[in-house]
């Protein structure tokens, strides 16, 4: 799942938190996707549960090695591409 961070009348945050609380989605992949990631809104959206988070000025290039990373690995949390 791709969410954007910035969104009217509910954040990407809050969306992941509801996401997180449901028991069949707690291994979901989830991609916070933005203009605004910083290392303070990477930190705190994987506290709360995203696997990683990416700018929205990502190439394609960048959005398939991620989206490939996280389906080979199997893995909770990657890397973050800034």
């Amino acid at each position: 799942i791709f969410i954007d961070i910035n969104m009217p009348g509910m954040t990407g945050f809050d969306i992941l938190t509801r996401i997180r609380e449901k028991e069949n989605h707690k291994n979901t992949f989830v991609v916070m996707y933005s203009n605004g990631i910083d290392k303070a809104t990477t930190v705190y959206a994987k506290k709360i549960g995203a696997n990683t988070c990416i700018r929205k000025t990502s190439t394609v290039d960048e959005l398939a090695a991620i989206i490939g990373n996280l389906v080979s690995s199997g893995s909770t949390y990657t890397n973050v591409v800034n």
